[in-house]
């Protein structure tokens, strides 16, 4: 049958065409699964007596012939091969387990040795573990076979074997200093995923400690021991083995020596690759997509402009940090202009990375001008030349030259900014010229920390590595000139972003973020950036709906084109139960910035949240199309099918975010487990609430929110309602966001429900 895919790892499934078939009996799937593992085919006496132990030779020989038709209506009549004693699955169907055998058995032939990481070998291995989700046939048995469920076990066993060995391989330190082929991070989760698969082996306990330690991080590698030795005084009431206390005097007496020195220009190149990479990868995506998405855009009024990233002509800033602040300022800048739309940087960085024709841009982007140029920076001196034109005609309609001291830097921006909407003939408000015409002089060192800083913080959601660097740069900025009103906003934003990052406490991170906030509003108060910073404090930790909402339209008053304002205005509107108002806002958002991937994501949800969910699925699909790669566009869309309750599609959906996710698959394992109840699949259930309880006691903190997804799926109400509340104690972050859920649905009528409902003043 084309495009059949058996999945036998985890519950046993088949599927044609991406959608779940239910044969209805699960003796249809116990001969599926025995089948499609056997090589060169089962006699029939084997499989009688196998699935009908209890039965006489001529009963089960019937029941065997009508489980072989039901199966055959399932997979089709070509893919199981019967003579009159054998029956055969077809090699030619996919299989994982087959699949993962394949790859075990190419990638550990022969003697490969402790060493060996040949790249070919470790991508086979990485495939191969790819494939092993789950064990084998977790959670489905027979209760009228014990024969069945005993080679279920001792098949399962074989296969976690393997699993166990290649996993082994995968994190061996060596491969942290392997060309590249494997980053620190996926060694550490390969070494994770070992331990995951039997917590009491030491082996695996002490290769964790071990790349723990040689990757700088000493706490781990004894919170790991430490983990290690409470885990089998617990379980079986003995000591470590002596290697593992071997292991922990290495580190602590420094024998084992951290690799982050001989690795820093390593990590450097590979941490810009990673990020170029990525952001490369959603970016042209993005901008591939437009060319087709482009034409169903809502259309907003007024001129439409795209700046397109200024070219850096400094030598000195080879990271491009420089020319990047100066772009995002003329775009701020152009942003704060009501007749102009301006396209954010995101969607502008999108076009440019594919260097398309002028005609191309207006297609993609939607606009009526581009603005291109360079900026050159040297001796405390700046320089920028620009150019507009007009997509339409293609033709360059203006272009000017602007120098001044790195000191006067906010004038020079102000007048670029000036000279293209009256080129393009935008007609400024009063208001709207004072505010362009309002500059200061800035203390050169502390705009170049703060531009630094800036660039640093647009790139932690892909290397949460440059957040101390990044506080540190916006910190000094703001110690060399405290007057300077954006470096206190970009440090409003910093603090807001590490608290969603799990950097700080909600109650300490948002305190931070509201004080820096609140400082750049006193010091400029037509900063639209200030003013969205407090509309997230006020929104998500405070629940002062009404603070909230003045601040989100006091930033779209003085920056008509921020995306970002519209955004998490249309999020706080969402939540107070005003859908149609909240997805005009999103689309918004949208239409500033229309090749964001998380823009059509967020438009996705709070289409689900608003239970559209035809719509919902649409542009989720819309995302998951774009880049498929990306962990939230399988969540998003997995979120929306739930919500249908089309459950074997959503399974797949989070499944495939849960294993592109990684260490970060918190949420999808969360909603996995919810869905899996839903489906009627306690097993599997059970397995991703194993899996989330072992990164929360990792270390990893996992909200309340979400843990109560867990008993949420499985009709446990008063369990679901507790963990709620916690998260409303705790000013759970996640709550005011997710309240419009509609898996909560259940509890809304609950007293427990309308209760903390009120104290949220919803």
């Amino acid at each position: 049958m084309e495009d059949l895919k058996i999945t036998l790892f985890g519950s046993p499934t088949m599927k044609v065409g991406g959608r779940t078939v239910d044969p209805g009996r699960r003796k249809v799937l116990a001969l599926l699964s025995y089948l499609a593992v056997a090589d060169g085919g089962c006699g029939r006496e084997t499989i009688c007596a196998l699935l009908w132990p209890e039965k006489d030779a001529a009963a089960a020989h019937a029941e065997l012939r009508r489980t072989m038709s039901a199966l055959r209506r399932c997979v089709g009549s070509d893919v199981i091969e019967a003579t009159r004693g054998n029956v055969a699955f077809s090699p030619d169907v996919f299989v994982d387990v087959r699949e993962f055998k394949k790859h075990y058995h190419f990638a550990t032939a022969g003697d490969h040795g402790a060493g060996s990481s040949g790249t070919e070998q470790v991508r086979t291995m990485e495939r191969a573990a790819a494939l092993y989700t789950a064990d084998f046939l977790s959670g489905f048995s027979l209760s009228d076979s014990a024969e069945f469920d005993n080679w279920t076990m001792f098949e399962a066993e074989r296969l976690r074997a393997m699993a166990s060995d290649l996993l082994e391989r995968l994190s061996r330190p060596e491969l942290l200093l392997s060309d590249g082929r494997q980053s620190e991070t996926s060694v550490l989760d390969y070494a994770r995923r070992w331990l995951m698969l039997d917590d009491l082996n030491e082996a695996a306990h002490r290769r964790l400690m071990e790349l723990y330690a040689l990757s700088g991080k000493r706490g781990a590698a004894f919170r790991q021991f430490e983990a290690c030795r409470n885990k089998l005084d617990q379980e079986l009431g003995v000591e470590p083995e002596s290697e593992t206390i071997e292991c922990r005097r290495k580190i602590e007496s420094g024998e084992l020596v951290s690799l982050a020195p001989a690795r820093a220009q390593q990590k450097k190149a590979r941490n810009r690759l990673a990020v170029t990479s990525l952001v490369a990868a959603i970016i042209c995506a993005a901008a591939m997509w437009g060319l087709l998405w482009n034409g169903n855009r809502e259309q907003g009024g007024g001129i439409t402009v795209a700046v397109l990233p200024l070219a850096d002509n400094s030598v000195q800033n080879s990271e491009n940090w420089f020319a990047s602040g100066m772009t995002e300022a003329i775009i701020t800048d152009l942003a704060k202009i009501s007749a102009l739309r301006v396209t954010s940087r995101t969607s502008s960085e999108a076009v440019a990375a594919s260097r398309p024709e002028i005609s191309a841009v207006r297609e993609q982007l939607g606009v009526d001008y581009v603005v291109e140029g360079s900026v050159l920076s040297s001796n405390g001196q700046v320089r920028v030349t620009a150019q507009l034109i007009d997509t339409l005609h293609d033709k360059h309609v203006w272009a000017g030259d602007y120098e001044s001291e790195l000191s006067d830097v906010i004038d020079l921006q102000s007048r670029i900014a000036f000279d293209i909407a009256s080129n393009v003939q935008a007609k400024l408000s009063g208001r709207e010229r004072a505010a362009l015409a309002e500059t200061r002089a800035v203390d050169p060192a502390a705009y170049q920390r703060y531009l630094v800083g800036s660039y640093e913080f647009a790139r932690l959601p892909f290397d949460i590595n440059l957040a101390p660097k990044c506080l540190e740069d916006l910190t000094h900025s703001v110690s060399l000139d405290p007057t300077f009103a954006p470096a206190h906003a970009a440090l409003a934003n910093y603090y807001w972003g590490a608290t969603q990052f799990g950097l700080y406490t909600s109650g300490e991170g948002m305190k931070r973020a509201m004080a820096e906030a609140k400082r750049a509003v006193a010091l400029d108060p037509g900063l639209a950036e200030a003013h969205t910073v407090l509309g997230f404090v006020y929104f998500l930790h405070d629940f002062n709906w009404y603070r909230s909402e003045q601040e989100f339209q006091k930033a779209i008053t003085l920056k008509p084109s921020s995306a970002e304002a519209h955004r998490w205005y249309g999020s706080l509107l969402c939540t107070r139960g005003r859908f149609d108002e909240a997805i005009r806002e999103v689309n918004e958002a949208r239409n500033i910035d229309p090749l964001s991937l998380l823009n059509i994501l967020n438009v996705a949800m709070r289409l689900y949240y608003a239970r559209d969910y035809d719509r919902a699925l649409r542009e989720a699909g819309i995302a998951r199309d774009m880049e498929e790669n990306f962990y939230m566009s399988h969540m998003v869309l997995g979120h929306a099918l739930a919500g249908t309750g089309r459950y074997p599609e959503a399974t797949y959906e989070l499944e495939t975010a849960a294993r592109l996710a990684g260490e970060g698959a918190i949420e999808p394992l969360a909603v996995l487990s919810y869905v899996y109840n839903r489906a009627e699949r306690p097993g599997d259930a059970r397995n991703a609430e194993k899996r989330l309880r072992e990164l929360d006691a990792s270390g990893i903190e996992i909200s309340p929110l979400l843990l109560s997804y867990i008993p949420l799926g499985s009709g446990d109400y008063s369990a679901a309602m507790d963990l709620i509340e916690q998260a409303y104690s705790q000013r759970d972050l996640n709550l005011a966001w997710n309240f419009q859920d509609p898996f909560f649905d259940p509890l809304r009528s609950l007293p427990r429900f309308q209760d903390m409902k009120k104290a949220m003043n919803l």
